[in-house]
C-alpha cells in the first residue's frame, strides 16, 4: 500500500538543509524572498494592487540580487566570510555604483517603487542595501544617490521595519580590509601589584558603559519659551491662531534661545503629481525625528499637479542650525535653500505668522493656494 506525501521527500531534505527555512501550514518554504512572497500574499496588502503590479515587484525582488552579490564581494571579506580579492572588490564598487544609478533614476519621480505606498519591492530592496549604508557607503559614495537615500530612509523609519531591524546610522567611515597581523609573542605577566590603591577599581571602570555625550542643545540655558508647552498650544487652538497661538509664541519667544528658519524647496519642476509632493514632505518629517525635541515646522506645498512649490518655515532650539537640520543626519535639507528669519523685519514676521496660520500673504512671492500640509510637532 502506497502513502501520499503532501511534498515530495527531496522537497523535505532540501528545506531541512536551507537557512532561513519557514514551516507553514501548506508545508515548508525555504529561502528568504519566497518567504516574504508567502508573507505578502497572505494579506495581499504589501504585493501590489495589481496583478501587473505584482509582477512589477517581482522584477524588482529578482533585480534585487545583483545588489546582493555586489554588496556580498565586497563586504564578506572585511569581515572574513572570503578571501580579499582587490580586483573582485573594486569590479564590486563599480557595479554598485551602476546599480545604485539605475535606481535613483527610477526613483526621481518616484516616492515608492511601485504604487503609492510601501509594498514588498521597497523592503526587499531596502534590506539589501542595508549593510551597505551602514557599513560600505559613507557620505561621499551617497552623495551622487539623492533619491535613493530619500527612499531608503523613509523606508527603514517606518515602524514596523524599526521594530524589527532596530534603527539605522548611516555609514560615516567606510569599512575597508585590513590583512591579518601575525600573532604576537605572548606578553610576559605583569607584576602584582602590591599597593590596592595602585589600580583599584581600574578594571571596573572599563567596565562600565560610557555616558552618551549630551546634545548641545541641552546645554543651552533655559528660556521662558518651552516648546512642548508651545506645541500643546498650537494643537489645541488650531482654530485660533491668530488670536491665541500667535500672542503666547511672542510673549514667550527669545532670540538668543531660538531662532526661526524659512525653506524652500529647491526641485519644485520634477513635482509633477500632488499625492507624489504629499509622500515627499511626509518623508522628510520621519527622516527629521531627531530634530523633534528640538523644533518645531509647518512644510506647505502650494499649487497643483505640475504646478507645485514646497516651502517651509521652522522653530528651532538655538540662533544656529543644529547638526539635526544638516544633511548628514537628514538628507532632505540640501534640497532645500535656507535662510534665517530677521525677527526686525515686519515682513518676515508676517510670513512666519502666516506659516502658522497656513493661510495668508506668504510674502506674495509664493504661487498657488495652500494644496498640502505637514506640521512637524
Amino acid at each position: 500500500m502506497s502513502v501520499c506525501c503532501p511534498f515530495p521527500v527531496w522537497c523535505f531534505c532540501l528545506w531541512l538543509y536551507q537557512v532561513p527555512a519557514m514551516e507553514t501550514p501548506d508545508g515548508p518554504i525555504w529561502e528568504s524572498n519566497a518567504i516574504a512572497k508567502y508573507v505578502a500574499r497572505k494579506g495581499n496588502v504589501l504585493y501590489g494592487a495589481t496583478p501587473y503590479e505584482a509582477s512589477v515587484i517581482d522584477a524588482w525582488i529578482d533585480w534585487s540580487a545583483k545588489l546582493d552579490t555586489s554588496t556580498g564581494i565586497w563586504l564578506y571579506p572585511i569581515l572574513g566570510y572570503l578571501e580579499y580579492n582587490h580586483q573582485a572588490t573594486e569590479a564590486a564598487k563599480a557595479d554598485l555604483v551602476k546599480l545604485l544609478t539605475t535606481l535613483n533614476n527610477c526613483l526621481l519621480t518616484r516616492t515608492f517603487l511601485v504604487g503609492e505606498s510601501i509594498t514588498l519591492a521597497d523592503i526587499v530592496l531596502c534590506s539589501s542595501l542595508y549593510a551597505g549604508m551602514k557599513m560600505l557607503f559613507d557620505a561621499k559614495f551617497r552623495k551622487p544617490f539623492g533619491n535613493v537615500l530619500r527612499w531608503f530612509s523613509t523606508v527603514v523609519r517606518q515602524p514596523n521595519f524599526v521594530a524589527v531591524a532596530g534603527p539605522l546610522a548611516l555609514c560615516t567611515e567606510m569599512a575597508v580590509y585590513k590583512p591579518k597581523a601575525a600573532p604576537a609573542a605572548a606578553a610576559p605577566a605583569p607584576a602584582a601589584a602590591t599597593d590596592a590603591s595602585s589600580g583599584a577599581g581600574d578594571e571596573e571602570d572599563e567596565d562600565k558603559p560610557s555616558k552618551k555625550a549630551p546634545n548641545p542643545l541641552d546645554l543651552l540655558p533655559p528660556t521662558k519659551l518651552n516648546l512642548e508647552e508651545f506645541k500643546r498650544v498650537y494643537s489645541n487652538n488650531t482654530k485660533d491662531i491668530r488670536g491665541t497661538v500667535l500672542p503666547w509664541l511672542w510673549e514667550h519667544y527669545e532670540a538668543d534661545g531660538w531662532s526661526f528658519w524659512f525653506a524652500d524647496y529647491q526641485y519644485n519642476q520634477d513635482l509633477t503629481k500632488m499625492f507624489m509632493t504629499s509622500n515627499l514632505t511626509r518623508g522628510f518629517t520621519q527622516r527629521l525625528e531627531a530634530a523633534r525635541k528640538y523644533a518645531f515646522g509647518v512644510i506647505i506645498a502650494f499649487g497643483e499637479d505640475n504646478k507645485t512649490e514646497i516651502h517651509c518655515c521652522f522653530l528651532i532650539r538655538g540662533t544656529e542650525r543644529p547638526p539635526e537640520f544638516t544633511a548628514d543626519m537628514c538628507e532632505d535639507v540640501d534640497s532645500y535653500t535656507w535662510r534665517k528669519a530677521d525677527l526686525a523685519s515686519a515682513d518676515d514676521k508676517a510670513l512666519i505668522e502666516d506659516f502658522l496660520d497656513q493661510e495668508g500673504k506668504f510674502g506674495g512671492k509664493i504661487h498657488g493656494e495652500v494644496a498640502d500640509v505637514k506640521v512637524f510637532k
